[in-house]
């Protein structure tokens, strides 16, 4: 798992938001070398409606 500053993350924000949603792979925020947050892909939903009850909400 990468990780990043916090200070970059922030001026370099969309294009990493992008990056790991192409990647697939989490990325660890720090601030001062300790982890703060983690930036992680979200869910898709499958596309398939059968045995899916509240797809639409």
């Amino acid at each position: 798992m990468k990780t990043m500053p916090a200070a970059k993350f922030k001026a370099q924000c969309l294009k990493i938001m992008n990056d790991v949603r192409t990647t697939r792979e989490p990325m660890v925020i720090t601030k001062k070398g300790r982890p703060v947050a983690k930036l992680v892909p979200a869910e898709t939903r499958p596309r398939d409606i059968f045995g899916c009850l509240n797809c639409g909400t």
